[in-house]
This record gives structure tokens, C-alpha cells and sequence, in this order.
């Protein structure tokens, strides 16, 4: 999966590729079921789930509106 998103996930201009951690990489390519992305800030989250969609339309023909990401901010009200 790392290889994958190296080959097809285009890098940012001017900034080097973020190549997935193992557990990044398992999200990314799980097929057989939902993924859970919970992790700190700045652990890369959004990239994750973005390299996910990505690879879900390209390698296996997944169309966008099949898709739903939540995103809850919950425990920021309690701040």
C-alpha cells in the first residue's frame, strides 16, 4: 500500500511525498470493511483518509457519492 500511494498519489508542489506508516498504509487499502481513523493531532488523519478515497475510486472503481467520512470535534466543546 505504501508503494501505492507512492505511484499514484500525486506529492504537494515544493514538498517532499508523505509516504504512509504501516497503520496509515492498513487504513488506506482496508477493503473488506469501514475504517475507524483515530489518532492525535497532526498524526495525519486527513491525508489518510484522503489517500483512502483516492485509492478506493482509483483501484477499486468506488464512486465519490458512495462515500461518507464523519468527522467529529466533540471533545473541543469541553475546552
Amino acid at each position: 500500500m505504501q508503494q501505492w500511494v507512492c505511484e499514484n498519489i500525486p506529492a504537494p508542489q515544493n514538498e517532499p511525498a508523505q509516504i504512509p506508516d504501516l497503520h496509515q498504509a492498513a487504513a488506506i487499502g482496508a477493503i473488506q470493511t469501514h475504517a475507524q481513523i483515530v489518532a492525535r493531532a497532526g498524526s495525519g488523519k486527513t491525508e489518510t483518509l484522503a489517500n483512502r478515497a483516492a485509492f478506493l475510486q482509483k483501484h477499486c472503481g468506488v464512486a465519490p457519492g458512495e462515500m461518507l467520512y464523519l468527522h467529529s470535534v466533540g471533545t473541543l466543546g469541553s475546552r
